[in-house]
């Protein structure tokens, strides 16, 4: 494995960001400054960064799950939980945006403390969307309403729907699904499913119901940054 490949598997930065790294003379191979990123390391070899030594057996993890209801985003309790998805992974890992039992879609998992500290913070998190799937129709002076409730999240209207909303999409940071749920409580509307479908643009495209995937490399530099990409829905 060459060692820029290396350092991008240990959540670095991109293949051609670590370069600069390299580079830059940050790197130490076998205890002394190595420029090249090419380099192939051999078993044996051991690199370093600051004086602390990087391994891949205990290099950070970023999962992406698309959960369904009824499985809780907790090790506690008796029931179901994402965690029993992860087999042998999930150990080491913890959610760094979750969702109540009652909800489903994409949960981000991670043992990257930097991401853990503040990805669920409304203010400064990541970036997610949710479709809520709505049991009675509402009118635009309903979506208004939800809108003037809260700055920490917005409410629209699914681009193909006309009033009165059967689906309405909700955006806002962190972990924000209780405020949604206390928002449509307080006007009285009633839902019959909430489905967050992407965390800083990710989308659940290629991930099935309870099933789960490592970020990519370009992905892992949005989540990072806590970028600013506009979603999609899958």
């Amino acid at each position: 494995m060459r060692l820029n490949k290396f350092l991008a598997q240990l959540g670095l930065g991109t293949r051609r960001e670590v370069v600069d790294i390299i580079r830059s003379g940050q790197i130490e191979l076998n205890g002394k400054t190595c420029t090249n990123p090419a380099i192939v390391l051999e078993p044996k070899d051991k690199v370093s960064m600051k004086g602390r030594e990087l391994s891949l057996k205990n290099r950070p993890a970023y999962i992406l799950l698309n959960k369904s209801h009824g499985y809780s985003c907790s090790r506690r309790g008796r029931g179901r939980n994402v965690f029993q998805l992860l087999q042998h992974r999930r150990e080491q890992l913890k959610t760094a945006l979750t969702l109540a039992t009652p909800l489903r879609g994409l949960v981000f998992l991670t043992n990257d403390k930097d991401i853990l500290a503040k990805a669920s913070d409304l203010k400064e998190g990541l970036h997610n969307v949710m479709v809520v799937k709505l049991i009675s129709e509402v009118t635009q002076a309903d979506l208004d309403a939800l809108n003037q409730d809260t700055s920490y999240i917005s409410w629209s209207s699914l681009p193909a729907e006309t009033a009165p909303y059967t689906e309405l999409m909700v955006k806002g940071k962190g972990d924000y699904s209780q405020l949604a749920i206390d928002q449509l409580e307080r006007v009285k509307m009633s839902w019959e499913t909430m489905d967050r479908i992407s965390i800083m643009g990710i989308t659940k495209k290629g991930v099935g119901r309870l099933e789960h995937r490592d970020l990519k490399e370009k992905e892992l530099v949005f989540v990072k940054h806590f970028g600013t990409k506009k979603p999609s829905r899958p």
